[in-house]
């Protein structure tokens, strides 16, 4: 998912549908210093897990790369709460929310 500065109405309408069927929904910030459009990943539980089952999972990882990933993940990563809009067909404003994102970047907001 992509959002700007300070629109965060994408990651979150996203992260609110996936919250209404999933126990837990997580984001990892991807922001980099002066980046204007930021990548979050939302990964979604089907089972009920914590965020610090991710560190004591990552102690156990084998990959290398796979485990510098998840080590990197640690500290951007958090539990999303507060679902706000949930979309539940394909009638959903999806482009509604992503042209508000383009214009709020158009706009520096």
């Amino acid at each position: 998912m992509c959002r700007t500065r300070t629109d965060w109405s994408l990651v979150e309408v996203l992260a609110s549908t996936l919250k209404a069927e999933f126990p837990n929904v997580y984001l990892v910030d991807l922001a980099q210093p002066g980046q204007d459009l930021i990548n979050v990943l939302v990964v979604a539980t089907k089972q009920p897990t914590r965020l610090e089952n991710l560190a004591e999972n990552t102690e156990l990882m084998t990959h290398p790369i796979l485990q510098q990933v998840a080590e990197s993940s640690l500290p951007r990563a958090t539990e999303f709460s507060t679902p706000t809009i949930v979309f539940t067909d394909d009638k959903a404003p999806v482009e509604q929310v992503v042209h508000g994102l383009i214009l709020s970047f158009v706009a520096g907001r």
